[in-house]
């Protein structure tokens, strides 16, 4: 279903002026899987140069619902956005209000943890792994165009 955004802009890029007087846009670069959705994009903090978000993604299926579909995911999430540069991504929690790794250090350790494939922004890029069933918090800063 469609997103919908009401911003002002002062921005000189031709490119967000374009972007903001069409009736219906797309500020995502790819198509995001079947199988997975961006359940919350907020924005966060927006100064001259930078604008934070807080972007959730969740994997739509469960182990062993589908042969093709419960498969885990790998996102770029420089994808997800068109007009916009990447400048740093720090995964939160579930509500958004801790970064994960310092909840991981400070939870209570239990003899059966398994340890999960959290943090792994691979080689440096934005790209995350979501597996099944799988909600995925991220508070995201960019560098805004223009």
């Amino acid at each position: 279903s469609p997103i919908h955004v009401f911003a002002t802009t002062t921005s000189s890029s031709p490119d967000m002026e374009f972007f903001f007087m069409k009736k219906s846009a797309s500020a995502i670069q790819k198509k995001l899987p079947s199988n997975i959705q961006l359940t919350t994009i907020k924005v966060l903090s927006v100064d001259q140069q930078t604008t934070t978000f807080l972007i959730r993604l969740s994997h739509g299926y469960g182990r062993g619902e589908s042969d093709l579909l419960s498969s885990p995911v790998l996102i770029n999430l420089a994808d997800l956005f068109l007009y916009f540069e990447i400048l740093s991504v720090k995964e939160k929690t579930l509500t958004g209000n801790r970064d994960l790794s310092e909840w991981l250090d400070t939870k209570m350790k239990w003899q059966n943890d398994l340890n999960s494939n959290h943090a792994d922004i691979i080689n440096g890029r934005y790209a995350i792994m979501i597996n099944p069933m799988e909600i995925r918090t991220f508070e995201v800063q960019v560098q805004n165009a223009g």
